[in-house]
C-alpha cells in the first residue's frame, strides 16, 4: 500500500519539476529574443572590403563546360 502512494507522490513530484523547467526555459528563451530584437545590427570593422584571394579567371564560358559533359 505505502509502494503506490509513494509512485503517485513520485510521479507528481517529477511532473512539478518538469513543467516549472519548462516554463522557466520558455520565459528565458523569450526574454533573449527580446534582447536580440532592441540591440542594434553590428557593423563591420572594416569599411572597404579587403579580398583574401585574387580571382579565378576561367578562359572558357559555363555554356562551353556544359556542352563538354
Amino acid at each position: 500500500m505505502q509502494s503506490k502512494i509513494y509512485n503517485k507522490a513520485m510521479k507528481l513530484t517529477a511532473a512539478t519539476v518538469l513543467s516549472s523547467a519548462l516554463v522557466c526555459s520558455c520565459a528565458s528563451t523569450r526574454t533573449n529574443k527580446q534582447e536580440d530584437k532592441d540591440s542594434k545590427p553590428k557593423q563591420d570593422s572594416v569599411d572597404v572590403f579587403v579580398p583574401t584571394h585574387p580571382p579565378v579567371v576561367v578562359p572558357h564560358s559555363w555554356r562551353e563546360e556544359m556542352n563538354r559533359k
